[in-house]
Formats: structure tokens, C-alpha cells, sequence
């Protein structure tokens, strides 16, 4: 008897990702955190330099308890300060791709394999927490969470994204799939 699908999964971050040190608001935290470090540990007291060091730790931990994570519900990453939640019926497909920061918003500057959300209406969304993670996570993750969706991503009437379209405006439905009947 094959075993149940599972009911959640959350992507594997390794201690690389957890570090990411991408773009200018991630080197300068390890700066402010190096540099306020040695100045606390050497017995300054100054309260702007505590102040500082202590939002370059906050942003270092908020980078490190990043996560992505999925259950019958749908499809949740927090990205440092922001939290995102994506009910199944509104992904259309969940991929791998190479992705380029976006350098005066301080994000990563290099492409660097990303998780990608992809919305029925053909936006898609960058799933920070995943960059820097191994591609064979990403791939795990994927797969679990095509076991859990309710929602078969790959039924999609007439394959295209172009259907729900209408005079160039999107009709603000989801494209038409088919929900997997239990044992399916």
C-alpha cells in the first residue's frame, strides 16, 4: 500500500541561504553587526551605535527564520519582514527559475536560482526565502507541494494563460482546473 500524501512541507534552507548576504541591506547588516560588535565587546556605550547594531541583528535574524511552507490551505513564505500566503487555487505552477535582483531596492545584484510562484493571470512571484537554497530542495519542495494541492496544476483549459484574457484586460477569474478527487 503506497503511503499518504503528505500534509505539509517546508522547504529545506541550508546555513548558506540562512546567511544570504545579497545586496546592499545584506553586506552593510554584517558590516553594522561586525563593527558595532567589536565596539559593545570593546565597552562602547553609545546609544545610536546599540541602536544601529541592534536593527543589523534584527535584519540578520529576520533573514535567517525566513521560510517557505505548504499545506492543504496553500502556499506561505515570509520574506524578512513580510509575510505571504497564496490559497491553491490562485497558483497556476510552481517552478525553478534564475532570477535577477533588482540592485536600488537593495535586493541581490547576480542571478541566483529562486523559487517562482506563477498566478493564473501570469504574474509571478519571487519566493525570496529560497534563494541560495540547493536546487535539489527547491525540487523536493515542488514535488511535496504538488502532492498536497488539492488543485492540479498541470489541468489547465487549453494549456494557455491567454483564455481568461479579454480585450487585453485580465477577467479577474482563475483559469478553470480541475480539483483532484481523493486517490486521484
Amino acid at each position: 500500500m503506497p503511503d499518504p500524501a503528505p500534509q505539509t512541507a517546508e522547504l529545506r534552507r541550508t546555513t548558506v541561504a540562512r546567511l544570504r548576504t545579497a545586496g546592499f541591506f545584506g553586506v552593510m547588516s554584517w558590516v553594522f553587526v561586525v563593527l558595532g560588535g567589536v565596539e559593545i565587546v570593546q565597552g562602547s556605550t553609545d546609544g545610536f551605535l546599540i541602536a544601529v547594531f541592534a536593527a543589523a541583528v534584527g535584519w540578520r535574524v529576520a533573514i535567517a527564520t525566513e521560510y517557505v511552507r505548504c499545506d492543504v490551505d496553500g502556499l506561505v513564505w515570509r520574506s524578512v519582514f513580510v509575510t505571504r500566503h497564496v490559497p491553491w487555487e490562485r497558483v497556476a505552477a510552481i517552478e525553478t527559475t534564475v532570477v535577477h535582483g533588482d540592485r536600488w531596492r537593495g535586493r541581490m545584484t547576480f542571478p541566483v536560482a529562486s523559487l517562482v510562484v506563477v498566478l493564473p493571470n501570469g504574474v509571478q512571484l519571487t519566493v525570496s526565502p529560497s534563494i541560495w537554497c540547493p536546487i535539489m530542495h527547491h525540487a523536493e519542495f515542488v514535488a511535496a507541494a504538488r502532492l498536497i494541492s488539492p488543485i492540479d496544476w498541470a489541468d489547465v483549459e487549453d494549456g494557455t494563460v491567454a483564455e481568461v484574457r479579454t480585450g487585453g484586460r485580465h477577467a479577474g477569474r482563475p483559469i478553470p482546473r480541475r480539483r483532484r478527487e481523493d486517490g486521484a
